[in-house]
């Protein structure tokens, strides 16, 4: 719970809002007994709203009962609208956990696969060991102690890596972690845990691989041992690769997927909208239409604002949320419905297209609606087809009942869907109504060329009109466009884990490649030679490398093409996932690699052979 001021309830308790059961602005703890099934009692709790209000709700066709939610659930769990603070995803939590354990693992493999490949460097010392009487358990805690050394430096050198980085950290991922809230007992016995079981898994099969040296063999030459653990190094080339395509093909998806959803028209115009929130008490929330008739024509007395218009939220923020149903109809047949109070200059403003029907119109003093009489009501298309009816313009006409305080209202005008919420959610029913109680925010059409002018009259004409109360303003596409800054976070940590893996694993590449050159050197002078050109030779020393991530793609392709597409699930309107991101990501991988293997073999293929054959 985040506040900035607290007050008693006393002061608040008389409101007529809170003595009475539609209100829904409290937020209410139970703190059950001990052994109380939860289950039951809930269900006891159902029936409490029907006990004072069944019969209002019965006459309105309408069903309400309360529910508990465990306060442990509600950060990371909770999919409830109007939660006190925007709450967590626990999905989003493993898939970042995820990522940073494959990039770990990509960094595993890799020591595998450098203590494996040089294996043959050792294999004397393992000999000599034997000679001398050191049996395989003892070997095998020597590889493994120093494997542990190596991973307790990598402990404090990372500690030292997120004091250097928290601050960017903190600017990708929008949270604010200080060194005392990470560095505490938990987290560092979590992370020297986690850093003991990294050294267990990549220094087990080494420590068990070298420990099995027999003292004659280290002298008659490890050719077939060294075939073996060859096997070992190729799948482990070939894994590390695949995750590294996995999530460069990752990053591209959600790129595309966030591109698309910015670029898709929503149904209303957002470019150029200056948002003005209201924030305070009567003095800014008058009942009176005239009263924001008033400031929109005072604000847009200015040649760079093209337009005014006034409503109780604007696209991107919460909307209110009650029953609607036609009358007339059995009871019981209506449904929850988003509600939009708007004024009559709001449609046009945004461009909003009107499908069947009229518009508000400001001279009729019957399309305003007042505390407990009959509203006019514009429905979107979503609305007209969830209640029933065939088309919109068999809408004109019907009179529905509102579950906000039970009136009823005629339909005047059907608009087509728009997004209010973004492209991750279809288009949900909305029924608009002309109701200055509920506006809290104007919206400015302004020309951008002549911002700040416009910033600076506005900010005098609200001073002069409300002196006590600071100014407050935002631009609607920006703020529309953070309904996806889950995503573009998503994206920008999935492409610094796509940078570090393929990193990662081209080190690997590059000391692999460094080894297999080495280990072929008078052979490669024994070829120069005899004339092979530099080409060949370079050719026959990375076509293995080539071959091993295309096998990569190969077996990251599907894998990435099942869990992205799940993941576009979420989404109502998604992207297709194309081909050329699979192809593309491939080509980048090969060029990656390729330039990372032909540097180290070019080296070794241009050098002097005289100097090789010695």
């Amino acid at each position: 719970m985040k506040y900035d001021f607290i007050y008693s309830f006393a002061t608040y308790e008389n409101a007529p809002m809170v003595k009475n059961w539609y209100g829904t602005q409290c937020y209410t703890y139970i703190m059950l007994k001990p052994n109380v099934n939860v289950e039951h009692f809930q269900e006891d709790m159902k029936a409490i709203i029907h006990d004072y209000v069944g019969g209002d709700l019965a006459n309105w066709g309408e069903t309400r009962y309360c529910y508990l939610q465990p306060v442990k659930d509600i950060h990371l769990h909770s999919n409830y609208l109007y939660e006190i603070d925007p709450p967590g995803d626990i999905s989003t939590v493993i898939l970042l956990a995820a990522l940073g354990l494959l990039v770990l693992i990509i960094a595993c493999a890799n020591f595998i696969n450098l203590t494996t490949a040089k294996s043959l460097n050792r294999a004397k010392e393992i000999g000599v060991r034997k000679v001398l009487g050191s049996n395989k358990k003892q070997l095998v805690s020597q590889f493994l102690g120093e494997t542990f050394v190596l991973t307790s430096l990598s402990i404090i050198f990372a500690f030292i890596l997120i004091l250097l980085v928290l601050p960017i950290f903190n600017e990708i991922s929008g949270k604010s972690f200080d060194i005392q809230s990470l560095f505490q007992p938990i987290v560092i016995a979590a992370i020297i845990l986690i850093g003991l079981l990294v050294g267990l898994f990549s220094g087990l099969y080494p420590a068990l691989f070298l420990s099995s040296f027999k003292p004659v063999s280290t002298l008659k030459g490890l050719k077939g041992r060294d075939a073996k653990s060859s096997t070992v190094r190729s799948a482990m080339v070939v894994f590390q690769f695949a995750i590294s395509i996995f999530l460069i093909i990752g990053t591209t998806v959600i790129y595309n997927q966030i591109n698309f959803m910015k670029d898709q028209y929503p149904g209303f115009s957002k470019e150029q909208k200056l948002v003005i929130p209201f924030r305070g008490g009567a003095s800014l929330r008058s009942h009176d239409p005239m009263f924001f008739q008033e400031i929109k024509n005072d604000f847009s007395n200015y040649h760079a604002i093209a337009g005014a218009t006034a409503s109780s939220s604007v696209p991107g923020k919460s909307l209110s949320n009650f029953s609607i149903e036609v009358v007339g109809k059995k009871q019981g047949t209506g449904r929850g419905m988003y509600h939009l109070f708007i004024d009559h200059d709001f449609i046009n403003n945004y461009d909003i297209r009107l499908i069947a029907g009229r518009n508000y119109d400001f001279a009729r003093s019957t399309d305003v609606t007042k505390q407990d009489e009959e509203g006019k009501f514009i429905l979107n298309k979503s609305a007209v087809d969830a209640l029933g009816f065939a088309n919109p313009d068999d809408a004109i006409g019907q009179k529905l009942k509102t579950g906000n305080g039970g009136r009823d209202g005629v339909v005047i005008g059907v608009t087509e869907d728009f997004n209010f919420y973004g492209f991750r959610n279809k288009v949900d029913p909305l029924v608009i109504e002309y109701f200055p109680n509920y506006f809290k925010y104007i919206t400015l059409t302004t020309q951008t060329d002549s911002l700040n002018e416009v910033l600076k009259y506005l900010k005098n004409r609200w001073s002069k009109r409300f002196s006590d109360v600071p100014f407050e303003y935002f631009f609607l596409d920006k703020e529309f466009d953070t309904l996806y800054k889950v995503e573009e976070r998503l994206g920008t940590i999935s492409s610094i884990f796509a940078f570090i893996g393929i990193f990662i694993a081209c080190l690997g590449l590059l000391s692999l490649a460094s080894y297999a050159a080495a280990r072929r050197t008078k052979e490669i002078g024994i070829r120069k030679v005899l004339g092979a050109p530099v080409g060949k030779i370079i050719y026959l020393l990375s076509k293995d490398f080539f071959i091993k991530v295309l096998i990569a793609n190969i077996v990251a392709w599907p894998v990435a093409y099942i869990v992205l597409n799940n993941w576009l699930q979420d989404f109502a309107y998604r992207i297709d996932i194309s081909v050329w991101t699979f192809i593309t990501s491939g080509i980048i991988t090969l060029l990656i690699a390729g330039l990372t293997v032909i540097y180290r073999v070019f080296q070794a293929a241009t050098a002097d052979p005289v100097k090789a054959l010695r």
